[in-house]
């Protein structure tokens, strides 16, 4: 599947927990966390706070993020996936992944984020992340806030709120 090139020029990407979006990104490792900020950045315009982790954007209600309360089939690019193991509510813990804003043949959201598994930042259907115990569990999915996402976002990916 093809993704539009702000997307894909970070597929691959090498993974390194160590990678912060706090330091600053120098375009040779990354984690979920750098992903996100970088894909925000290039694909939107919109720099994240340096300070803001998974905890943060978990956390997040009326800053920058909201919490999507519609069903998944209502989805937009750039909302942010947060996953975690069952038993997990340190949300320091908690992984991020972008939605492309496109799905597979079956449906399956395709999102965006830098894993251990893949060693690197890659695509999976949202029916993966499941599969693998760090990620069993969608704790919240994180949308931009309708001012902000109806003004910048929603005219860079045609979509509408």
């Amino acid at each position: 599947m093809a993704f539009n090139a702000e997307i894909a020029q970070f597929i691959g990407l090498p993974y390194d927990f160590k990678s912060s979006p706090r330091i600053g990104f120098e375009g040779k490792t990354v984690n979920c966390q750098s992903t996100v900020h970088l894909l925000y950045q290039a694909r939107l315009g919109i720099e994240l706070p340096k300070g803001m982790w998974s905890k943060e954007i978990f956390e997040d209600e009326g800053l920058i993020f909201e919490t999507v309360r519609s069903p998944i089939d209502r989805l937009y690019e750039a909302d942010i996936f947060v996953f975690g193991q069952k038993e997990e509510i340190d949300p320091k813990k908690f992984h991020l992944a972008y939605y492309s804003g496109q799905r597979n043949v079956q449906g399956d959201p395709l999102v965006v984020h830098a894993n251990v598994y893949d060693l690197g930042v890659s695509v999976w259907p949202l029916s993966k992340f499941y599969l693998h115990k760090r990620y069993e569990e969608l704790k919240t999915i994180k949308r931009v806030k309708a001012d902000l996402f109806k003004s910048h976002i929603a005219p860079l990916i045609n979509g509408s709120y």
